[in-house]
Order: structure tokens, then sequence, then C-alpha cells
């Protein structure tokens, strides 16, 4: 076709061994769109590849734009329970910044913890449910200090709970950390030792099975002091091994200079004990955090994970998740651990706010290798940014948790169906495939947090000398830095949020029954294949756009890439299928009968005797799509043509036989 050539892009610079290799990418630009477009020449597509299981991505793309996209569909049924009050009992209050535990062996017992925001100050407030969250009474309250913040709370075993808030007494003069325990389950409190100042601590008790049960992890951003008690900003450890009673001496890493720890997530511990958190470290940033050299896109953060393997006495070197484009209201981060599934245990999960696309995305980083590396973020929120230009953060706020039978959820805060762009709803979204594929998200949420000039704000007023200054609590807007999401041991996950649906900010919760059993790449008879996809590449030889009727056809072929000879059946599962210029992707010719993400086309019968080796291709197969609610070709803003046809990304599965895989060709 006359104006259509391919772009080859090469590879980023060489990663160390350990590191998700970066394959060059392929573009196809093509001519100006008529009814029908034809591309026949020979392009090579490499993976976008994460260690032992990765992604290859098929583009076909008019003139200039790739688009990244998430699944629109799986099979499974979700159920949200109704909207529960917690904080009924300060219903004159305002309330932010939520976490929550659930019990590890009772589903019964939750623990939820927030801000009170009251009488020109706030504290912390911890509730408890015995019946799986249809009732809720407040147990703790530090209003004893001038002002408390930052809630952290965990459940253990044998009704062990915990919580940690940051403090302040302006008598004393004192800042630190207050943690408390409760050896019933969270019914009544006593505060044991104080650790020094840190900002979102995050507190968790081992519950596994490992040597380092029942030890209690503090770990936050805090001042590490320099001879001078001058110091930079970096991440702490603290490691209790009476049950949260006392600390011994934190574990400490400083950020070098020109960055500037954040903590701003959570803690999990892995089935052998390891303990890992999430935070990130701005980039090129002054002593006290603030960027030297502001400009539009520029990569703010990295989002990492540091861990320690031997109970606490010391922490490991980081490890880079990804990097982080924060934005001016990127709040929310979360971590999540697979609990022991059958299929994922260990898996771990890593989503935040990032605006990299120029609009507020929930991304999702996976690890299958408990953290030494990670996959290339992918968008979970199924609420695409480009189908409504809106400016300013539209979701934020994630959290994610996994069940004890392996299903993963995530939640965030969704202003899209808000018309000022200012409140939101909480969505969910759920996978069985250990994040591959997603189902639809629903609304949990019955009413939304809403400002529209008539509800009463959170005011804080504050004198000194003949001025008085009163503010609006800029949090509310945002409700914190954090919300809630748990799974109880019984299967069941359980939502805590915040609305102003009375009028204040109020704390609010809901179950969501999730049916269906996690599987490895969605299916039983895929379980048993090996991802190679890191080990092969598509070479597409035709593909052809029918705008009249939505079709789109490609021929696409593997070639094995590797020195491995591969051999067996032949698999090619579709994750995601997105595309700029239709709201809708579908496939039409999968083998599994699956049109949206889990398609599955076999390719054994286009691999001559099974076996597939160094450098060999298969025989190319057709792979047709049907686009529809087709967009305008130009934005709104009528400065760029939309040109992205279609984006697949796919994982390659092979039945293998492991000898003859590793060996040399012959």
């Amino acid at each position: 076709m006359e104006g259509c050539g391919v772009r080859m892009f090469p590879p980023q610079d060489h990663k160390p061994h350990d590191a998700a290799p970066r394959p060059r990418s392929l573009r196809l630009l093509c001519a100006p769109p008529n009814d029908s477009v034809r591309a026949v020449r020979r392009a090579t597509v490499r993976p976008i590849a994460r260690r032992r299981g990765l992604r290859s991505y098929l583009r076909v793309l008019l003139p200039g734009l790739l688009l990244w996209g998430c699944p629109t569909a799986a099979d499974g049924q979700v159920t949200v329970g109704s909207n529960i009050h917690v904080s009924a009992s300060h219903a004159a209050d305002g309330l932010g910044e939520v976490w929550m535990s659930a019990d590890p062996t009772d589903p019964t017992r939750l623990l939820a913890c927030g801000i009170v925001y009251a009488q020109n100050t706030r504290w912390t407030v911890v509730y408890v449910s015995t019946d799986r969250g249809q009732h809720w009474r407040p147990t703790l309250e530090t209003n004893k200090y001038s002002e408390s913040a930052d809630p952290a709370c965990t459940l253990g075993s044998n009704g062990i709970a915990n919580h940690a808030a940051t403090i302040a007494s302006a008598s004393e003069g004192f800042y630190g950390l207050a943690v408390y325990r409760s050896s019933n389950g969270g019914q009544t409190w006593k505060e044991e030792q104080s650790l020094p100042s840190m900002d979102r601590e995050s507190i968790i008790v081992d519950t596994t099975d490992s040597s380092y049960r029942g030890r209690v992890y503090v770990t936050g951003a805090t001042g590490i002091l320099q001879t001078d008690n001058t110091g930079p900003i970096g991440m702490g450890l603290w490691t209790s091994t009476d049950g949260g009673i006392t600390f011994g001496k934190p574990s400490t890493r400083a950020s070098p200079p020109g960055r500037h720890t954040l903590s701003e997530g959570n803690s999990v511990v892995l089935s052998d004990g390891t303990l890992m958190a999430i935070f990130s470290e701005l980039l090129d940033v002054d002593s006290i955090g603030f960027p030297l050299h502001p400009k539009e896109g520029y990569k703010e953060a990295v989002l990492e994970v540091s861990s320690s393997r031997d109970g606490g006495e010391t922490t490991e070197r980081v490890v880079k998740i990804a990097d982080k484009f924060q934005g001016k209201m990127g709040r929310g981060t979360g971590l999540a651990v697979d609990p022991g599934s059958a299929a994922f245990e260990d898996r771990l999960y890593a989503v935040w706010t990032d605006v990299r696309s120029g609009q507020a995305e929930i991304l999702l980083s996976v690890s299958i290798d408990k953290g030494k590396t990670w996959s290339p973020p992918r968008r979970v929120n199924d609420v695409a940014p480009e189908a409504k230009e809106v400016v300013g953060a539209n979701v934020f706020m994630p959290n994610v948790v996994v069940s004890k039978d392996g299903i993963v959820a995530v939640t965030w805060y969704d202003r899209h169906d808000t018309p000022e762009n200012l409140g939101w709803y909480v969505r969910f979204r759920a996978s069985l495939d250990g994040g591959e594929t997603w189902l639809p998200s629903v609304r949990v949420s019955s009413a939304p947090n809403r400002y529209d000039g008539t509800e009463p704000l959170i005011t804080r007023g504050f004198g000194g000398g003949r001025e008085i200054d009163v503010t609006a609590e800029g949090r509310q807007f945002m409700a914190g830095d954090y919300s809630g999401l748990a799974a109880d041991c019984g299967g069941l996950f359980h939502v805590l949020w915040i609305d102003n649906r009375t009028g204040l900010p109020q704390m609010w919760t809901a179950t969501v029954a999730v049916e269906g059993s996690a599987v490895k790449h969605g299916d039983a008879t895929l379980a048993k294949l090996d991802d190679v996809s890191d080990q092969v590449t598509f070479e597409v030889t035709h593909t052809r756009l029918d705008r009249a009727t939505g079709t789109v056809r490609l021929l696409a072929q593997v070639k094995n890439m590797s020195k491995n000879t591969l051999h067996g059946a032949f698999k090619v599962r579709g994750i995601d299928f997105t595309s700029d210029l239709a709201e809708q992707v579908r496939t039409t010719n999968s083998t599994n009968g699956v049109n949206g993400p889990g398609a599955v086309w076999d390719y054994t019968d286009a691999v001559h005797g099974g076996i597939l080796r160094p450098g060999e291709l298969s025989d190319p197969k057709e792979l047709t799509f049907t686009l529809s609610t087709w967009r305008p070709l130009y934005e709104s803003k009528g400065r760029d043509f939309r040109t992205g046809v279609l984006m697949i990304s796919v994982l390659v599965l092979v039945q293998t036989d492991h000898q003859a895989r590793n060996a040399e060709p012959q």
C-alpha cells in the first residue's frame, strides 16, 4: 500500500541479567485511512518482555499514535453488598484517610481506622466489627494528644491487634509515633512503646508459618540523623518480637543526594517470612523534596520495594518496580501478596496512580519471583482516559489485595461519573488469572462523594498576633492518602472508603463477593503450559482494515528467537485488546470461543511436527477482530488525529519437554 512503512525502535541499554529485558518494538505507519487499508510489508514484533512470563504485542497503527489499553471483559460474577455506615458514632465530624484489616483466622472480625477532623484538630479512631462488617463500634481514639494522624491498623493471630498513629503533644513538645496493642481482637487497647516520628507508616504482623511468625513490623519514611543533627529522609523498619509491646533499633536506608523518600504504601509478608514495603523516591529534588528542574511530562519518581529476609534485622538493596509519573494528585499506592493459593502463592501485585498518558490511570505491575523483577506496567481502570477528555485526576487512591483463593482485587476512587470532576464513586475490579485479564469493574459506593456548593466543608483556624486564618482542610478533596481494602479468610472482600452523602465525609464499607476460581492462564488446560513469550516474536505478514464493516484481519506467525528448541502444543492467549479509533474490540475466530481478553488461538497445527527450532517460523494463521462504536478521526481539540487502529497483547504458551527445550539445536 502506498505510504505504508515500518519503523523499528532499537532496544534500550542492556539491563542486568536479573532485570526484565526491554527488546525493541514496532510501529506500522500507514497512509491516511481509506475504507480499506492494506499493509503487506513484513514486520517483526518483538515481545515487551518480563522474566518467566512475557507479553508479546501486535500493533496495527495508522500514522503516529501507539495506544496502551486494558481488557474489556472476562467470565465471572461480582456481587456488591449494601453500603454500611462505619462511622455513625462520629456523624457530626468529618473523617478521612482510612485503612482496613481482616482477622487471618476469623472471617467475622474486621478492623477499620481513620482520621477524625473536629474541634480545630484531628485524631485517629479504630472501629471493630465482629459480624463480617455489618455493624461497627469505635474502641480506640487518640484524642489525648494535641494532634494525631496517619492511622495504620492490623489484625494478627490469636486476637492480637495493633494500631499506629503519628502524634504531636504541644504541652510536652513531643512528636513521634504512638503504637497501641490489643490482645482481644481490638476490643480494648493499651499504648505501648513510642517510636520516632515518621510519615505514612505501615504496621503488619507476620501470620505465616515461617520462623518469624508473630513479629510486628513498622515501616515508614523517617529522618536519618547525621553527626550534625541533620540528615536525609529514608525508609525505616522497626521490628517487635513480642507482639508489638517493644521494638528494637531500626534498620534504615537513606535516599542518595538528589532523591527524596516518599513513603506512601503498605507492607506485606511472604510465605517464607520475607517482609516487603512499597515506597517512592522523588527524583531531581533538593534536600527537602522540592523539584530542582520541574518540567511537564517529567519522570517525577521511581516506585520501589524494600525487603527484609531475616525477620527485620536488616534490609536489602531496594528493587525498582517502575518509573512513576506522579502528577499533582497522584494519590495512592498499594502492595499485595498472594497468601498461598495453589496457582499463585507469593505472587506480588503493586498498584499506583500514574499520569504518563496525560490523564490519571491506575497502573499494575506484577512480580512472580518474590519481588526480584517486575512486569511492565499495565492499566487496570477500565474507563479509558481517552474516552472522556477531562483535565484532572479522574482516577486515584488505588488499593490491592488477594484472597486466600488467589483472586486479585483492585479498588480506586473514580471521578468520571461526577459532573464537577471533583467528587467520586468507588470502583472494584477482580482478576481470576493472576492479573493477566480482568473482569469488568463494578461500582461499590451507592452514592457519590459530591461538591455541588451546598455541603459543609471541614475548616481549620490559625491565629497569631492580630491575624486569623481560616482554611478548608485540603485532604477532604482527596479523602487523605490511602483507602481500605481487605480479604477475609472466608474469601469475601471488604472495601472501606470515604464519601459525604450525609453532608460530611464519613467512613463506609461494603462486602464484595467474586464467584469463580483463580487458575493460571485462566483455564485448567492452559495451566500446565509454560510461558515462553520471552523466547519468541510474531512475524506479521499481512494486515487489513475494512472500516465499512469494522473488520481487522492479521496474518501472524510465531518465530523462535531463543537458543532452545520448543516442543509440544502451542497456544497464544490474548491479554489486552484495544483501539484508539473504536471503543470496543472483539476477536471473532478464537479457538476457545472467547471474544475478549482470554481468547486463545491454537497454533499447534501451524508448527510442523510440534517442533520449533531456533530461528524457525510457524506457518501464518489469521486473527480477525471487529471494531465498534467508532470515535472521530481527530481529537476534540482538533490538533491530532487518532491513528491507533488495534493493539493486542498476548502470551505464548507451550507444553514443553524441558530437557529438549534446554538442549542446544542439532
